[in-house]
């Protein structure tokens, strides 16, 4: 959710300026639009590079969580082929 939120803030930004560039009969080209993106999304940097640790860290759980479930599964199968 919130890298979600940066990038929308970093679009937000950027379509503004956009806009007014070519308000004042200005030409946006890809290097003007590249620049505008990358100074709009330097100040979230920091926040960004939080929240996708976050998310690596919710990925890793989940793996092991999701083979302790499996493991757990199994076992019980077994006991109840055995009973």
């Amino acid at each position: 959710m919130g890298l979600i939120l940066i990038i929308g803030m970093a679009t937000v930004g950027t379509l503004e300026t956009l806009k007014k560039i070519q308000a004042e009969g200005g030409n946006a080209d890809m290097d003007t639009i590249l620049n505008l993106a990358t100074t709009y999304s330097a100040p979230y940097a920091a926040y960004s590079n939080i929240i996708l640790l976050f998310i690596a860290c919710c990925w890793l759980f989940s793996v092991i969580d999701a083979y302790r479930i499996g493991k757990r599964n199994l076992l019980n199968r077994r006991d109840e082929k055995e009973s």
